[in-house]
């Protein structure tokens, strides 16, 4: 119980941090003079400096800034990262306008984000799945006047990668299962078709072995589980010596009610042989 709780305050407080680190970004004068000045093209470089230096800071994806029509004014990738296909044709673009929308309505300190969703990364012959999520944010001018939408694609192998315990894994909304490989340092997608409802519980996998489970808060919502398998091998030991022992408790039980049974027969019939000695001496 005690690793799942841990996993979900390191991963709330990674969010939050994340959070106060954009928005110390955003104000720095370098950026902010970018998208206050209505895009300004002679303050673009510095802009797309900062971005590029948060993005190496934080190892995320990509970042991309839009106007309040949802037009793309600048993007920044991250030049440690490889370029991603999409799968089903979907693209980070088209989750930046689902976003957009939810976006341009919030206030000043509030954030958006994305459910979790996939692509591939591809070195030569060699493919590795990539799980993402994307955050949004409104950009303010000083008079709180809104200017614009900030995108952040994060790697979300960086929040497995603080989690002390690897145990621990991530289901999403539709069901999907993310393992961290701590071997080779990828994730492992997979659809085990565990129905972990509710905000937490228990879910059993076999006899001796559950699943404990909760919601992780992050922002104002909760958008994914994090869980845990915990295995009893010690309680199949116990429940072997167990066995054994009732077993032979239950032995000794029936010998002990066997040899009573066979001293009172004893018993009762050197008595009635007494008993048919005396009638015949009389």
């Amino acid at each position: 119980m005690a690793e799942v709780t841990s996993g979900k305050t390191i991963i709330s407080n990674y969010f939050s941090d994340l959070q106060r680190d954009l928005d110390f970004v955003l104000a720095l004068p370098e950026l902010k003079s970018y998208f206050v000045q209505e895009f300004n093209p002679l303050k673009e470089s510095g802009a797309e400096k900062v971005l590029a230096d948060f993005l190496e800071v934080k190892q995320s994806y990509q970042m991309t800034i839009t106007n309040l029509s949802g037009a793309e004014m600048l993007k920044v990738e991250s030049e440690t990262l490889r370029a991603l296909s999409w799968p089903n044709g979907l693209s980070n673009r088209e989750i930046h306008s689902e976003l957009f929308e939810k976006a341009v309505a919030l206030e000043k300190g509030q954030i958006a984000f994305s459910p979790i969703y996939f692509a591939t990364e591809t070195e030569g012959t060699n493919t590795t799945k990539r799980v993402l999520m994307t955050l949004a944010l409104p950009l303010f001018d000083d008079s709180a006047v809104k200017k614009g939408v900030s995108f952040i694609d994060l790697d979300l192998i960086n929040v497995f990668e603080i989690l002390a315990n690897i145990q621990l894994f991530i289901q999403t909304d539709d069901g999907t299962d993310i393992f961290f490989d701590q071997k080779v340092g990828t994730l492992d997608i997979k659809n085990l078709g565990y129905a972990l409802t509710g905000n937490s519980g228990w879910y059993p996998v076999t006899d001796l072995e559950m699943i404990h489970y909760s919601r992780v808060k992050i922002f104002a919502d909760q958008p994914f589980i994090i869980a845990e398998y915990h295995q009893y091998p010690l309680l199949k030991v116990t429940l072997g010596k167990l066995i054994y022992l009732f077993g032979g408790l239950f032995l000794l039980f029936l010998s002990l009610v066997v040899f009573s049974i066979l001293t009172n027969f004893s018993v009762l019939k050197k008595t009635i042989n007494t008993q048919k000695a005396i009638v015949f001496s009389l």
